[in-house]
């Protein structure tokens, strides 16, 4: 029960952060029109910032994947 309730739970953090993904890049390709045709730095880079909003979900679909992996005890120890 608790491992179908702990993939669930995978599926649901990806889907989420998949969403944010889109999300924010949209959201940084808009500002960075707007910041470029307003010759507004400040809105340029918070289109930046939005693209790094994009890259922390990448690391938490990521994270979330590796969570997930078995461990495998016959490997645990050797470098």
């Amino acid at each position: 029960m608790a491992e179908q309730e702990s993939i669930h739970r995978s599926k649901e953090i990806v889907k989420v952060s998949a969403i944010g993904i889109v999300t924010n890049v949209l959201l940084a390709a808009f500002k960075a029109v707007i910041g470029v045709l307003s010759s507004s730095i400040t809105i340029v880079l918070d289109a930046v910032n939005n693209l790094s909003d994009a890259l922390s979900s990448i690391i938490t679909i990521v994270g979330t994947k590796l969570a997930g992996k078995t461990v495998n005890l016959s490997q645990l120890y050797h470098f």
